[in-house]
């Protein structure tokens, strides 16, 4: 086997310096003593993001199940239509 065999993808390698950047993060939040050092990571996780529509994109789904959720409710009642 040859060392091309070994050799990881672009989204893999993106991937393991995405999670090690987050666990770094953490690490220098932890010892600086933040309340919630976890919105440390989740700021290099929304950085990391490929681009501005990923994370809108997502927000538009999110946003339209919710309407369609609350649609599909009887009103009042809290039972979803059969």
């Amino acid at each position: 086997m040859s060392l091309q065999d070994y050799t990881l993808s672009t989204r893999a390698k993106e991937a393991v310096k995405t999670g090690l950047a987050m666990v770094i993060v953490f690490a220098i939040a932890m010892q600086l003593g933040w309340d919630k050092p976890y919105y440390a990571g989740l700021a290099v996780a929304t950085i990391s993001l490929n681009t501005t529509g990923v994370s809108l994109t997502r927000g538009a789904i999110r946003s339209s199940v919710r309407f369609m959720s609350r649609t599909l409710t009887s009103r009042g009642t809290g039972r979803r239509f059969a």
